[in-house]
């Protein structure tokens, strides 16, 4: 026999040897599949329609105004909620609303040096973390792996711990009073009396980064589990 032959021999019974190897796809498969398909693509809908930001806003003015009222009850804190479809909705249009001679949008960027960093880092693992969802979306429809969708959910929620990081270095210079929002104001007098009309007192991300971070886990944990149980299944059958 030649050495040609021999090594179609060997190429042939290596294909026969991946075919015997490898395992039918079943109901639960497909079951399987079906679920990471919806929670891989739950990311990006909880990204766009949860809020990402949630804050409370303190006033010494409101919480005096309240208990000349007789109202114990007010201290003066109002809390808020900011995610991408309500900028979108209710201050995209105000923004492109403004005439450029009244926002001076080079000292507005200035006025956020402390922030720049953490604002360009989180932005950058959020985006990070839509895209590796919609990636493992992706990887569950068009394959019967466990592995690749167990490793992308596993970057992916690496992606939201940097996320949760990096808005630390927003969150506490602002509650803090590092910076506060007299410092994009031009006018002295406004600069001096908004500190004592509002000012935040808390300042986090908000349900978005939770549910993303919850639907990561969530998906590593659930394909490492179906590796385990393949495995011991595999070692079963050899024994």
């Amino acid at each position: 026999m030649s050495t040609e032959t021999k090594e179609k021999s060997t190429v042939k019974k290596k294909k026969e040897k991946k075919k015997k190897e490898k395992r039918p796809v079943t109901k639960f498969d497909v079951f399987s599949r079906i679920i990471t398909c919806l929670a891989a693509l739950a990311i990006p809908v909880v990204a766009y329609f949860t809020n990402i930001i949630y804050y409370v806003v303190e006033s010494p003015v409101f919480a005096l105004y309240a208990k000349l009222k007789g109202d114990t009850t007010d201290d003066g804190s109002t809390y808020g909620l900011l995610g991408i479809h309500k900028f979108v909705k209710d201050y995209l249009p105000l923004i492109r609303n403004l005439a450029p001679e009244k926002v001076d949008w080079p000292q507005l960027w200035d006025s956020l040096a402390l922030v720049r960093t953490g604002l360009i880092l989180t932005s950058i693992f959020f985006a990070l973390a839509i895209v590796t969802g919609i990636v493992v979306f992706f990887i569950s429809a068009f394959s019967n792996s466990n592995k690749a969708p167990m490793i992308t959910a596993l970057i992916g929620f690496l992606f939201t711990l940097g996320m949760y990081f990096s808005f630390r270095g927003i969150a506490l210079p602002i509650v803090n009073g590092a910076i506060s929002m007299s410092d994009f104001f031009e006018s002295s007098i406004i600069a001096s009396l908004l500190p004592f009309l509002a000012s935040f007192s808390e300042l986090k991300l908000g349900t978005a980064w939770t549910l993303m971070t919850v639907l990561f886990l969530g998906i590593f944990i659930w394909h490492g589990a179906l590796l385990l149980i393949g495995s011991d299944n595999g070692k079963e059958k050899s024994k």
